[in-house]
């Protein structure tokens, strides 16, 4: 009987040893950033605040949605970058800073800063640490939001 019990046991251990295991440590948020070029893929609202044309969250996501298509950010490991709207290229560096993702760019006025929600291999997830203003229809708007890119 003390035979079988130490051959299952050691059965249990070969078995556990030789199931693959995969020590790759996950990448840091810095590794995901710089791992690809990061295009717009949608905007999703969280808050919608000043409000005078009584648009729809909806209406403002589809709006933000069709501003910012073809947008891309691309992360350099050596903290340099770009940022590409409507095929033109804005030279920027970067730093990430407690999960804020600061954006320096040689015109000042285009500085931003970013709160990093969320990085893997698949999706980029940011928001303003502001709210973001929009004219729609003559109309400001202020809203908050998620830009996810992928």
């Amino acid at each position: 009987m003390l035979k079988k019990l130490l051959f299952g046991v050691l059965l249990s251990f070969l078995l556990v040893s030789c199931i693959d295991n995969n020590d790759t440590p996950p990448k840091d948020e810095k590794a995901l950033l710089t791992a690809k070029l990061w295009t717009f893929n949608r905007f999703e609202i969280t808050e919608l605040n000043e409000n005078p044309g009584n648009y729809t969250e909806a209406e403002v996501e589809a709006i933000i949605n069709k501003l910012r298509k073809g947008i891309t950010f691309k992360f350099n490991e050596d903290t340099s970058g770009t940022y590409t709207v409507r095929s033109e290229s804005f030279d920027l560096n970067w730093s990430l800073e407690e999960g804020i993702l600061k954006l320096r760019f040689s015109d000042s006025m285009l500085n931003t800063d970013f709160r990093l929600n969320d990085v893997s291999e698949e999706e980029l997830n940011i928001s303003f640490l502001t709210l973001s203003t929009g004219i729609f229809n003559n109309q400001k708007t202020t809203y908050r939001g998620n830009h996810f890119y992928r």
